[in-house]
């Protein structure tokens, strides 16, 4: 059985302004879901850039004369392309979420000798008649 394939025509349309539309809608509220305007890019930015892509490129199709095969394998490969760059533009920024501070414990020799320390600073502020708060 041999299987003739259409072009998709109109369906570049339809394809990429709604991928656009879904996943510029709902890529954001499963991304960012505390971003108040993340569905707007949707609504205002892929839905309708998806929208005039596929006007463009169905008229481009035809002009070209492009066959029905090779039509199918462009229309999934943009629809591919277009959902991982939005996915990827809505991404929110690395928040910081903590500080990472090193501490070294003291070792019991730094102890004994935190007390010659400041004995030899007290002595060298006797000596210099400089005596600094600390």
């Amino acid at each position: 059985m041999i299987s003739t394939l259409e072009a998709p025509g109109w369906k570049w349309v339809g394809f990429l302004g709604g991928i656009g539309f879904a996943v510029g809608f709902f890529g954001p509220m499963i991304l960012v879901p505390e971003a108040n305007q993340g569905l707007m890019v949707g609504i205002f930015i892929t839905g309708p850039g998806g929208t005039l892509l596929g006007l463009i490129l169905t008229r481009l199709m035809k002009f070209l004369s492009v066959s029905a095969r090779a039509q199918w394998r462009r229309l999934v490969g943009i629809c591919l392309i277009g959902t991982v760059s939005t996915l990827l533009i809505v991404q929110p920024e690395p928040a910081r979420l903590g500080f990472i501070v090193e501490i070294r414990p003291f070792d019991r020799l730094m102890i004994y000798n935190q007390s010659a320390v400041f004995g030899q600073i007290r002595r060298a502020q006797k000596e210099s008649g400089h005596y600094f708060c600390g």
